[in-house]
């Protein structure tokens, strides 16, 4: 169903951790890729942290799929 994936956030959920995701390098095929991490509980910042830095590293907001 459209949540299928959402099984994998439960252990998450659960214990109550943070967890983020952001985008990474499509596919050869042009299929979107992402990453999902959890923290340990209270790491909403280091989370935020990390994220940031790989936005800086590997920038994506300018990457848009093509519409045909």
């Amino acid at each position: 169903g459209p949540r299928g994936h959402a099984v994998f956030t439960a252990f998450a959920n659960a214990g109550g951790l943070p967890g983020i995701s952001f985008p990474c390098r499509p596919s050869r095929s042009g299929l979107p890729i992402g990453v999902q991490v959890v923290g340990p509980y209270g790491g909403d910042e280091r989370l935020l942290q990390l994220a940031a830095q790989y936005e800086r590293a590997h920038p994506w907001a300018d990457r848009w799929p093509a519409i045909d």
